[in-house]
């Protein structure tokens, strides 16, 4: 995994084409805020987004000012729903917190 999905712990992937490439993307988020004032939380880490590579099906970060993800938060789950007509939604769900819906806009 490239380094900033090692940050800090992972607990959701969702493999999607986010992009309208044809090719799987990841989306994974993650954060542990339960451990001891010692230790510090576990909390580098926003949702990642992974794209695929046209010519060789590497993985690439895109940067969260480019995806339009930005959670901050445990995250718990992540989930592409289907929306009105053709749409779809991505369910980000945040540990002690309410459920985040992006749009999908290729």
């Amino acid at each position: 995994l490239p380094p900033s999905l090692q940050w800090s712990p992972l607990f959701s992937f969702c493999i999607n084409d986010f992009n309208g490439d044809g090719k799987a993307d990841i989306i994974a988020g993650g954060n542990f805020y339960g451990v001891s004032p010692f230790e510090g939380r576990y909390d580098a880490s926003y949702v990642d987004v992974l794209v695929s590579d046209k010519t060789n099906d590497a993985l690439h970060p895109l940067p969260a000012y480019k995806s339009g993800l930005w959670v901050k938060g445990e995250v718990r789950d992540i989930k592409v729903i289907k929306g009105k007509g053709s749409k779809r939604i991505i369910a980000v769900a945040v540990n002690s917190n309410v459920i985040k819906f992006y749009s999908i806009n290729k």
